[in-house]
């Protein structure tokens, strides 16, 4: 199996890792780049933010597949540069398991947990 290069701001799930198994996450300098871009970036601003990250998926994109989520255009460019690379790239799919709670004051607390399904190839 492929090697999973995680570009999101979380760590895996045990789930998540059951299904995958080899899981590579960006480096601590490099984590914080991706959850950090500028909002006030640009497209072409994020292009030129992210070479870092661009370098690392290069320098580790043998045998590899992406799983890359977060800002949607470091996204959009990380797919675009993966498309170009020829790095297959998949998302991780939940299902929703909502719980309502009356307070004691009566108002209503919804809980959400997310259970992984599958990781879904985009390309």
């Amino acid at each position: 199996m492929k090697v999973l290069l995680n570009l999101t701001n979380h760590n895996l799930t045990n789930e998540q890792m059951e299904d995958w198994g080899e899981v590579r996450n960006l480096p601590d300098n490099l984590k914080k780049l991706w959850s950090n871009i500028p909002p006030e970036f640009n497209c072409q601003q994020v292009k030129e933010y992210l070479k870092p990250i661009f370098e690392w998926i290069d320098n580790n994109s043998k045998n590899a597949v992406i799983l890359a989520a977060g800002d949607f255009c470091a996204v959009l460019l990380v797919l675009q540069h993966a498309i170009k690379a020829n790095i297959k790239v998949v998302q991780s799919t939940t299902k929703r398991e909502s719980v309502e709670m009356k307070n004691e004051d009566g108002t209503v607390a919804k809980k959400s947990v997310f259970k992984h399904v599958q990781f879904r190839e985009l390309n």
